[in-house]
């Protein structure tokens, strides 16, 4: 028979199904329903679905799931869902879970949540997922996170991240990240930041960078580093991408965007780091705020 006309039942229709009535329903009629007849089914239809049923409703159709639906469904109803059902649930459907049900899901299911639903999750839903559930989160997910998610993230968790999973963070996100959480990335994830994450690192991170951590820069970084982060970077940090010969990949545009303050307070050895390329981009109020011996050392770099 066809399921066509099962697309156009209300909720109210569905809720007044029998017993008998609902669980002739086949796995097609179910896909069939609409998100406003799912909305009708009752707490006591929900237990007489078989699992098939209950696995087929269509991720349009689970949209219609209320929040009491979804924090009724039982532990076992919950790790049925298919991934496509799974996709299909919205911020307020996912924050209707209750942490049982949460640690109910597997991670294919936990990778199946959308960049909009996953935002659903509390901070501590997000913190009390297991390493297994957190490291399934794919780098679509983890950018799709809520400031206020990233920063209920333990330094283990921050920690944890995967070289795909930090891919991943977005501008807001990074400069949201506390010290403290900051401070424990590791060499591998410092270095594996593109280009767009490296210029959203603030002063007050950038100042914080351990040894090891300013010594994971590549000079392809560098080069992604704005005027402004390299003026709030320490004297010692400038000094260590000049003798690792980084702070050459600093482009010409750059250069002439650095303040005349910073120049003046800019060491031999800063200096000496930079080429004749980059001499030639700084403007003439630039090198008049340079002394004779910065002078002397900058021509000695472009030499």
């Amino acid at each position: 028979r066809s399921t066509s006309g099962l697309s156009g039942l209300t909720a109210s229709q569905i809720s007044s199904m029998g017993t008998t009535q609902l669980t002739a329903l086949t796995t097609s009629d179910m896909a069939a329903l609409s998100a406003d007849a799912i909305s009708g089914i009752t707490a006591s239809q929900f237990s007489y679905l078989s699992n098939a049923q209950f696995s087929n409703l269509s991720a349009t159709g689970i949209t219609g799931l209320t929040t009491t639906q979804i924090a009724g469904l039982t532990t076992t109803q919950i790790s049925i869902l298919s991934t496509t059902e799974i996709s299909g649930l919205t911020s307020t459907q996912v924050s209707a879970l209750t942490q049982e049900q949460l640690n109910t899901l597997n991670v294919t299911q936990i990778s199946a949540l959308s960049s909009l639903g996953i935002t659903g999750l509390s901070g501590t839903e997000i913190a009390n997922l297991t390493d297994t559930q957190f490291a399934s989160l794919t780098a679509t997910q983890i950018g799709s996170l809520t400031t206020t998610q990233i920063d209920s993230l333990s330094t283990a968790r921050i920690q944890s991240l995967s070289v795909d999973q930090v891919s991943g963070l977005v501008r807001a996100q990074i400069r949201s990240l506390s010290s403290e959480q900051f401070a424990v990335l590791t060499t591998t994830q410092i270095s594996a930041l593109d280009d767009t994450q490296i210029s959203s690192l603030t002063g007050t991170q950038l100042t914080a960078l351990a040894e090891t951590q300013l010594n994971a820069i590549t000079s392809t970084q560098v080069g992604a580093l704005t005027a402004g982060q390299l003026g709030s970077m320490s004297m010692n940090e400038l000094e260590t991408l000049a003798t690792t010969g980084k702070l050459s990949q600093i482009s010409t545009t750059t250069m002439s965007q650095l303040s005349t303050t910073m120049l003046s307070s800019l060491t031999v050895t800063v200096l000496e780091g930079l080429n004749g390329t980059q001499a030639n981009a700084l403007t003439t109020t630039q090198l008049a705020s340079l002394s004779t011996t910065q002078i002397a050392a900058l021509n000695e770099a472009a030499a």
